[in-house]
């Protein structure tokens, strides 16, 4: 019918290799007086190529000179849409079949209440602002952030990474929602796109829209094969410059660099000695565990098991952040101090191992106890954590109170080792 309009716009500039990892709306970079001159410039593409569909319109914006240029012409909606249906309250897959339908965009109850007019009333609307009663689109309702999940590593340059997702754990809130997509396995696959899942916060403004998208992201619960992007988008979104808005298409690139030695990932990143006490723990009650489930079968079996199958102390040696680790540890005890120790849960004593084998003196108590979905409630040092654990060819992975640490294998020239069998 001629007539195309702008539906505000979205901001796509924290991307990795050309990739959008976050996109929000309403843009807040340009200027005031330069946004408007984008969208006539956008509707005028349009019209001049008879469009007859939804579309997204790509710009680069320079903050040099406050100038834009065209980028592309998508001719389809984008996975970020529902940042535009949130700040603008239009369907846009039900006005994009509505256009193909041949219903003019005025005949769209939605586009009609954007525009100020009543839902379902007849009265004609000049878009091209011919008459002296030109319609105004209504302010953006508010502000939305799109995050995409990934099974990426980002402490590997957000190489892609595939397996079976063990645990999933979303909840929608009024302010947040999310869709996931993994096969009926819980399997991501290695000739799949690396995301599989999108989260959506809105908020009355861009800071609001930002915890509540903080918020969702640290009660998201992923557990399995994979790695995700969730605890690195965390970080980068409690940044000063992603606060501000001080970010380019650039910006992420240069932070990618910096590997795990931003600012906001030091302060959030657990102390080490922490982890390596975490880390021996759950490496000696995984192993004591299966000696158990060995000895209980060999008990049901009829067959006697040998008198020194069982294990209460071992060492263990890991590797964190380049510093070697070796801890003693000893089982004192099940749950109680009068209960016999059992796999799952108990009393542990652990002391360093110096470099010439000499055990220190001091000790820490730790209590564990094993968590249904194979987690562990961990307390030491007068606090409760909790940890989940994968080996993996490379080493050790444990996630220690939602954030992932890495232990490595001593490095032996001779052995070609990777992180997921072909």
């Amino acid at each position: 019918h001629g007539n195309a309009i702008a539906l505000n716009g979205r901001d796509c500039s924290v991307q990795r290799r050309f990739q959008k990892i976050i996109e929000e709306g309403p843009p807040i970079a340009a200027k005031p007086e330069i946004w408007p001159q984008m969208e006539k410039a956008a509707v005028a593409l349009a019209q001049e190529v008879n469009y007859s569909n939804a579309g997204t319109v790509e710009y680069l914006y320079c903050f040099d000179d406050d100038t834009f240029a065209f980028l592309e012409l998508n001719p389809r909606l984008q996975v970020e849409h529902p940042v535009t249906e949130m700040i603008t309250g239009v369907n846009l897959p039900a006005a994009q079949l509505q256009v193909s339908m041949g219903i003019p965009l005025q005949g769209n109850p939605e586009i009609r209440r954007l525009y100020g007019y009543e839902p379902y009333s007849k009265e004609h609307i000049d878009f091209e602002g011919g008459s002296s009663d030109h319609p105004k689109r209504i302010p953006p309702k508010g502000h939305c952030i799109a995050v995409r999940i990934t099974a990426e590593n980002p402490d590997a340059g957000f190489q892609p990474t595939s397996g079976t997702i063990e645990e999933l754990n979303f909840r929608s809130t009024p302010d947040v929602w999310g869709y996931f997509s993994v096969d009926s396995s819980g399997t991501v696959h290695e000739f799949a796109d690396s995301q599989f899942g999108h989260l959506f916060a809105h908020g009355e403004n861009r800071e609001s829209a930002r915890k509540n998208m903080i918020m969702a992201l640290k009660e998201l619960s992923i557990r399995g094969d994979i790695r995700t992007t969730t605890e690195y988008i965390i970080q980068m979104m409690t940044s000063p410059d992603f606060i501000e808005n001080h970010i380019s298409t650039a910006w992420l690139d240069e932070r990618i660099k910096l590997g795990r030695n931003t600012p906001e990932a030091k302060l959030t990143r657990s102390e080490a000695p922490l982890v390596a006490t975490v880390g021996a723990l759950v490496t000696f009650v995984r192993k004591i565990s299966g000696i158990y489930d060995d000895f209980v079968t060999m008990i049901k079996r009829g067959q006697s098991p040998a008198h020194d199958m069982i294990v209460v102390e071992d060492t263990v040696s890991l590797i964190y952040e380049d510093m070697k680790y070796v801890l003693q540890i000893s089982q004192a005890g099940g749950e109680s101090d009068s209960t016999i120790p059992v796999g799952t849960h108990g009393i542990f004593y652990l002391r360093a191992v110096s470099p010439s084998g000499q055990i220190s003196a001091d000790y820490v108590e730790a209590r564990v106890h094993m968590l249904s979905d194979k987690g562990y409630l961990i307390h030491v040092g007068g606090r409760s954590h909790t940890a989940y654990a994968t080996h993996e060819p490379t080493g050790l992975r444990l996630t220690l109170d939602g954030q992932t640490c890495v232990f490595s294998k001593e490095y032996d020239p001779t052995r070609l080792t990777t992180v997921r069998a072909v």
